[in-house]
């Protein structure tokens, strides 16, 4: 009986030891995501001339593409112009209510991805664009 004790006390503390050190882990993972960020930040913050949010930089950065995107491009001009500002990851949400496709796009402006700005584009039926937002999921 005690032998079974002890072992339970065993596996009792190297789990509270296991569960530490992942928090442990995970607590350190997310400082150093926002301490990246606010770098981050600051340094388009300053590229563009805002405040360094993800707002204000997110809106500089659409401003900057309005006049290169178009009515009426293609899904791969879109994705051509928004890779100028840096790389891209795309994700389909799915459909609008008229059928056309919609996704989201992900500009690697940062190192970490949760701090990517992330814009929302919508394509007609046709599969031409009409329409990017700045899209905020926190």
């Amino acid at each position: 009986m005690k032998f079974l004790i002890r072992r339970w006390k065993c596996i009792g503390i190297s789990g509270m030891i296991l569960l530490t050190l992942c928090c442990l882990a995970f607590s350190t993972y997310k400082y150093i995501v926002w301490n990246e960020r606010d770098e981050c930040f600051a340094r388009l913050a300053k590229e563009y001339n805002v405040d360094p949010t993800f707002i204000s930089i997110g809106n500089a950065v659409q401003e900057q593409l309005q006049p290169e995107l178009k009515y009426g491009m293609g899904q791969s001009e879109t994705h051509s112009v928004l890779s100028r500002i840096a790389p891209i990851q795309t994700s389909s949400l799915g459909r609008s209510i008229d059928g056309g496709l919609v996704e989201l796009i992900y500009i690697k402006v940062c190192r970490y991805p949760e701090n990517n700005l992330t814009y929302m584009i919508t394509y007609s039926n046709e599969g031409t664009f009409q329409e990017i937002r700045l899209y905020w999921d926190d």
